[in-house]
């Protein structure tokens, strides 16, 4: 190898691996209520797209669709979603999905938490009063 070769090799192998170094994890989760009671065991859906970065602004911004399940308490989480718009949807069997909630992941968040009440407008709402009831009849007393 010559004097000239192994900058350019030094830095080639620096560029290949400064992808691959390690990065925090990302959590985002939510916790969905309907008239102050736990939404349990609701399907969700997060449908985006992810924010563009510096390197695909001659791509179109990719599309991101995650499901979820909440859990006894109406929560739920991610991990790692890639920051961008995304729509918070509901999800029940024979059913179109609800949109219930716009939000923005930004660049470099961490850890997000937010509360979700589900209002009255939402179209199945007979369908989520079954559910909560169904809920408090499981419950040990």
């Amino acid at each position: 190898m010559n004097s000239k070769t192994c900058p350019f090799l030094a830095a080639m192998i620096f560029a290949f691996t400064w992808q691959i170094h390690a990065e925090d994890l990302k959590l985002a989760q939510w916790q969905l209520s309907y008239a102050g009671k736990p939404l349990a065991n609701q399907t969700v859906l997060l449908e985006g797209k992810k924010a563009p970065t510096w390197f695909d602004f001659f791509r179109s911004r990719e599309k991101v669709k995650t499901i979820a399940i909440t859990d006894d308490k109406g929560f739920f989480q991610t991990v790692d979603l890639p920051a961008g718009d995304y729509t918070l949807k509901l999800v029940h069997v024979g059913k179109e999905p609800v949109a219930v909630k716009m939000f923005t992941l930004a660049k470099g968040y961490k850890d997000v938490s937010e509360k979700v009440e589900l209002k009255d407008s939402v179209k199945f709402e007979e369908q989520l009063k079954t559910d909560v009831l169904r809920q408090e009849e499981t419950q040990p007393k």
